[in-house]
């Protein structure tokens, strides 16, 4: 099986649509899967990952519901 290492903003670029590559990464996605990768990302990766994606969506959420 072939494997691909994906970097932090690849990943970032798919999970967030507002993103400049968002449409591209998306696409990469596809080939990975339709080709048969094993993807592979570091633990440090997770933890920033979560990091941004958790303070976006945090201020999202929080300025809906100002009064």
């Amino acid at each position: 099986m072939k494997s691909i290492f994906l970097d932090t903003n690849i990943v970032l670029d798919i999970l967030d649509s507002e993103r400049k590559n968002h449409t591209i990464a998306k696409q990469l996605l596809e080939k990975i899967v339709i080709d048969e990768y094993s993807v592979t990302i570091s633990e440090d990766m997770l933890s920033t990952i979560f990091y941004i994606i958790k303070n976006k969506h945090y201020f999202y959420f929080s300025s809906c519901f100002k009064t």
